[in-house]
Formats: C-alpha cells, structure tokens, sequence
C-alpha cells in the first residue's frame, strides 16, 4: 500500500469468510443495503465497514455478482514499512500486536470508507491485493484433522470463526484460515 507517509507491503495471514446463507454474513439472506452493498459486487471488490461506532474493517467480496459474500483480513505480517505501521498504531505496541485484528489492520492501513467498492487488485489505487501465491486448498497435504500443508511448505489452520455473536449453528462453520 502506498501512502501519504511511504510503503506499507504485507502478508494477509489471517481470514475469515461470509456468505449470504450464513446468519453472521451482513447480506444474510441476500439482502442487499446501502452499507452492505459492495458484498453484491462480483468477487474482488472492497466492503469496508465502520463497527462499534470506532472501527473500520477491510474485506473482499467473494461471490458472482448479485450474491453476498466476502472475505475478512483479520491479520496480516508487515514485511516492508514497519515504522509506518508503528507510527500509526503506536511505538509502544508490541510487533506481534499491530496487525493481529481487522481493525488493527485498517487504522495499521490507514483505511477508511473511501475505499468501499473499489478493485481490490487494482495497483493504481493506494491500497490494492498483490495475489502471488496459490489458493490455500490447492496442492495441499493434511496432517492433521485442522492442519494443512501447501505444496510450497506454507502450512495453515482451518478453524471455526471468532468473535461472532448469537447463537446459531452458522458459528461453527470452519471458515477461518490462519497461516501456522
């Protein structure tokens, strides 16, 4: 991500996704909203989202058009422009801290509203995806009944999701991947 204050490059390491027949999705139901709208917008689009009256958080649509569904970063590893991130997030917060939570990642970012709906792989925005590597389930070995090992060594974690609310059984679903 290029910015007013330099270069912020950056692993997605954590996701979660959301489609519109699970009740934790905001266009459950296929029900489109002015605030939920990007969700609709075929596979690769930016829903961004204001929560708890205080955050933003950053997700990628991930459905045809026409169809809710996204993805959630819900961490990422900064490899290039560290004191940028620390600069905005704080000098005193922990390496391991700056980035581990969606709204970490959006103030660590600087993203707001403005990129709501954008191309997420478009490199001529300020903030856009760079997909280098393969699809977590493709060319991968199990090693165990959670754990996966891609054929490029990366190996990952299937998980259910966190810090959803409610109680119904769309909460258990093993949607959340997370880099080991």
């Amino acid at each position: 991500m290029s910015t007013t204050g330099g270069l912020i490059t950056a692993v997605i390491n954590e996701t979660e996704a959301y489609t519109y027949y699970d009740k934790s999705c905001h266009g459950y139901g296929n029900k489109q909203s002015e605030r939920n709208a990007p969700l609709f917008l075929a596979a690769g689009r930016w829903y961004v989202y204001f929560t708890y009256g205080m955050h933003y958080c950053a997700n990628i649509s991930a459905e045809p058009e026409g169809m809710a569904g996204g993805v959630l970063i819900r961490g990422l590893t900064v490899t290039h422009g560290l004191p940028l991130v620390k600069a905005r997030r704080g000098a005193k917060i922990k390496d391991n801290q700056l980035t581990n939570g969606p709204a970490k990642i959006c103030k660590a970012l600087n993203i707001d509203k403005s990129f709501n709906g954008s191309l997420a792989t478009d490199s001529n925005t300020s903030l856009h995806l760079n997909f280098t590597a393969h699809f977590p389930c493709c060319h991968s070995e199990q090693l165990d009944d959670f754990t996966f090992k891609r054929s490029d060594g990366l190996i990952y974690k299937i998980t259910p999701r966190i810090g959803l609310g409610g109680n119904h059984e769309d909460i258990n679903r093993l949607w959340r991947f997370v880099i080991a």
